[in-house]
């Protein structure tokens, strides 16, 4: 059909459960709570009722709508083109305002011409001529003071590459890579924290990067998972425009 035949309202307990995989809070399934209203709608259709529910609960549509399609798809059994789209919304309409009423000119006013002024002679005053101003010598300039020079800052603890083996991160980017495809049972932050403690937060990154890398996952799918790991359960700071470097 093209449109949503579902009453997005309904749907606010699956997307809610979407989001809850996004940002890791392991409990529910979302399929549980989405394929059932889901069933007998067509994938395209089911996909737009997401897409609808989504922007309805004003939520990051980029990243809930990747695990939206994989639950659609891996979970309730639907057919979605791979690079299916949330379609953009229509413009508001912009308000016709009414033509303003023509401006009338103001009416002339003739000028009155004021009479002519007699002159004045004023009186003749002697002019006395000013007394010489003593000059004063101009005063030294102060001595400049020199510039302070500024302090060197300390080095970054961040030293731009991945400290650990990553062969020991690989059961850690698992549990990222079983969020992404909806298989609930384990949390990834007890089992990337541990081994990302006292790391620099830039390197824990880093370390995310290569080890997916290395496991030749989909890195656009399985990196926000991993940042919303790595920033909300192990306490790290990255910056919202990370990307892992080519």
């Amino acid at each position: 059909m093209g449109k949503c035949p579902v009453d997005t309202l309904k749907l606010l307990g699956c997307v809610d459960a979407l989001n809850g995989l996004v940002h890791t809070v392991i409990g529910s399934s979302a399929s549980d709570t989405c394929c059932p209203l889901l069933s007998g709608v067509a994938g395209l259709d089911a996909a737009l009722c997401l897409c609808t529910t989504i922007e309805l609960k004003a939520l990051n549509i980029n990243l809930v709508l990747p695990i939206a399609i994989q639950v659609l798809v891996n979970q309730c059994g639907k057919t979605v083109p791979s690079d299916f789209q949330c379609p953009a919304s229509p413009p508001s309409p912009t308000p016709v305002m009414p033509p303003s009423p023509p401006v009338m000119p103001p009416t002339p006013v003739t000028p009155v011409t004021p009479p002519s002024p007699t002159p004045i002679t004023p009186p003749i005053t002697p002019v006395t001529p000013p007394s010489p101003t003593p000059i004063t010598p101009p005063t030294p300039p102060s001595p400049v003071a020199p510039a302070p020079v500024p302090a060197t800052p300390p080095p970054s603890s961040s030293t731009g590459k991945c400290p650990i083996d990553t062969l020991k991160l690989l059961g850690c980017v698992d549990a990222l890579n079983g969020l992404v495809h909806a298989l609930i049972g384990s949390s990834a932050g007890d089992k990337c924290c541990p081994l990302l403690s006292g790391v620099a937060d830039l390197d824990a990154a880093l370390c995310l990067c290569t080890t997916i890398k290395l496991k030749a996952l989909n890195i656009n799918l399985v990196l926000p998972i991993a940042i919303e790991v790595l920033v909300n359960q192990c306490g790290k700071t990255v910056p919202d425009d990370f990307q892992c470097p080519s």
